[in-house]
């Protein structure tokens, strides 16, 4: 199998694709996530569970080299930008709903676009979301559920090039795209997948997740190093249902980490806390890029999750990630302009 397929940044930190080699400019991408809240692994309580990390696997020694990255960049992004309860707290008080993409933006420089799994979108939409975006921006786009839930995965590379074709205008604002399988996706069709991911045109490789329990045996683990040798990330699921997701494998100088909360008990700032411990760890040793998704529930509070994640980061780096900018709330002039009833227009008087 050839190496470097997966995404990579130029040495600026400017994605430009597969097939361009890992440069030493690290790009740390955190995201917040809630939109489609993820209830694979969801538990009712998680009172008395053991939710800490597992050792690194002793594979992790092929990628992590020893020397640090040299201009680790972190990008904070949430799943959608559509979020009327965020006016005010992530928002300017007032801005209309075709107003929240350009702000969000300006707030945070990365996304995990979830909704690409339920419908494409338009030429016209993905053109719009590259013009407000800065070049620093980046669009990780979720595969269609059409390609990964239904049907033989072998018969979707025409819609597989459908998408690619569909994201490529994002350019350098384009992450890696997420290929998600459900459960039912298992051992058997490994064979199917590797194929697909040698034949997948997109210019950024895809980091892949797997859910089937079967991955996760002893005698599963070999989908690992298949991505390994090509030189993709595998996604780490840490959410409380499924500890055995929480594998730990580093399969490219890449990481793709998706988070699940517990609607802000306790444990979920100790488990951001032991993450934040072990990517500082990882990222003195050589890790490259590191794509943070945070899921919980609800939509409010998925800002203030990602900024823990990004102080307690900070506190253990020299990264100096920015937090959000939370909005300056109105003034009472404002307020009481807002509340002041407006006139009613003057009837029109036709004469005769």
């Amino acid at each position: 199998m050839d190496s470097g397929r997966g995404f990579s940044p130029s040495a600026e930190g400017e994605g430009r694709g597969a097939g361009v080699r890992l440069s030493t400019t690290a790009a740390i991408l955190v995201f917040t996530h809630s939109i489609y809240p993820m209830d694979f692994g969801r538990l009712p309580s998680v009172e008395g569970l053991d939710l800490s990390l597992p050792s690194d696997p002793p594979e992790n020694v092929r990628v992590l080299t020893g020397s640090p990255a040299r201009a680790p960049r972190v990008i904070v992004g949430c799943p959608s930008w559509n979020h009327p309860e965020w006016i005010g707290k992530v928002y300017a008080a007032g801005p209309k709903s075709r107003e929240f993409l350009p702000e969000y933006v300006r707030q945070f420089n990365g996304i995990e676009v979830n909704a690409t799994a339920y419908n494409l979108p338009s030429a016209d939409k993905v053109a719009h979301w590259a013009a407000v975006a800065p070049r620093d921006f980046r669009y990780c786009i979720k595969f269609p559920q059409t390609v990964t839930h239904y049907g033989a995965l072998g018969q979707k590379l025409e819609l597989a090039r459908a998408f690619a074709e569909r994201i490529a205008p994002l350019g350098e604002r384009l992450g890696p795209p997420l290929l998600q399988f459900s459960e039912r996706f298992g051992p058997r069709q490994l064979d199917e997948l590797e194929r697909f991911l040698r034949a997948y045109p997109g210019a950024a490789g895809p980091a892949v997740e797997l859910r089937h329990a079967d991955y996760f045996t002893a005698q599963g683990l070999g989908w690992l190093d298949r991505l390994a040798a090509l030189g993709l990330p595998a996604v780490i699921t840490d959410t409380a249902g499924r500890r055995e997701v929480v594998h730990m494998r580093l399969t490219a100088p890449v990481t793709f980490v998706r988070f699940t909360g517990n609607d802000l008990h306790p444990s979920d700032f100790s488990r951001l806390d032991a993450w934040a411990d072990r990517l500082a760890d990882w990222l003195t040793r050589g890790l490259e890029q590191v794509y943070f998704f945070v899921h919980t529930s609800p939509k409010l509070n998925c800002p203030d999750l990602a900024d823990y994640f990004v102080q307690a980061l900070n506190s253990r780096t020299q990264l100096k990630l920015r937090s959000w900018v939370r909005p300056e709330p109105p003034s009472l002039f404002d307020q009481s302009a807002a509340a002041k009833p407006k006139a009613k227009p003057k009837p029109k008087v036709t004469r005769s």
